[in-house]
C-alpha cells in the first residue's frame, strides 16, 4: 500500500495514517499500520471513488513513495473518478504502462483497454507525484480502473 505522507531523507515523518516510520538512517525503514486503499487514493488525488469496489492495493516506502490501487465499477463511475481526480493526461488505446498491477488485478483480459500518459500532480500535502492509470472492460460489463502514483 502507499503511504499517505512522504518519508524524507532527513527522517521526518508526517503524522498521518499509513506513513512510514523512518529511523535516523533514512535507509532503515519500519512500517506502521498499512494504509487503507482510501488513504492511498486520496494521496494520489483520487477521492471520488465511493461507488467503486477496491480489488487490491499496494504501498512501498523508501527514498520514494509508491502506491497502486485497483478498483472496479460501472463505466460511468470510473469516468466520474477520473474526472474528479483532475486527470489531464490523455488516454490512448492499448496497454502501455511500465508498472506492475497489484496481485489481485489482471490487466491481461480487459476489453477496450486505454492507458493514460504519466502526469505530474501536486497532492493536497504539497507533494509532487507522477501518476497514471489503465482502464478496461470486464466480462460482467463493469470496468477495472488501476491507478499508480509515486514520488521521484
Amino acid at each position: 500500500m502507499l503511504l499517505a505522507a512522504s518519508c524524507t531523507a532527513e527522517g521526518e515523518v508526517a503524522d498521518a495514517p499509513g506513513a512510514c516510520a523512518v529511523a535516523e538512517d533514512a535507509r532503515s525503514i519500519e512500517r506502521s499500520e498499512p494504509s487503507p486503499a482510501d488513504d492511498l487514493l486520496q494521496w494520489a488525488g483520487f477521492e471520488a471513488v465511493e461507488s467503486l469496489d477496491v480489488v487490491g492495493s499496494e504501498e512501498r516506502c523508501g527514498l520514494d513513495a509508491y502506491a497502486a490501487v485497483a478498483l472496479e465499477g460501472d463505466p460511468a463511475d470510473v469516468d466520474a473518478a477520473i474526472e474528479a481526480a483532475g486527470f489531464t493526461a490523455q488516454p490512448t488505446p492499448g496497454l502501455s504502462v511500465t508498472q506492475d498491477p497489484v496481485d489481485a488485478a489482471s490487466l491481461d483480459d480487459l476489453a477496450g483497454v486505454v492507458s493514460s500518459d504519466q502526469e505530474s500532480f501536486q497532492n493536497s500535502a504539497g507533494e509532487t507525484l507522477v501518476r497514471m492509470y489503465v482502464r478496461g472492460g470486464l466480462p460482467d460489463g463493469r470496468e477495472l480502473l488501476h491507478v499508480w502514483a509515486f514520488t521521484t
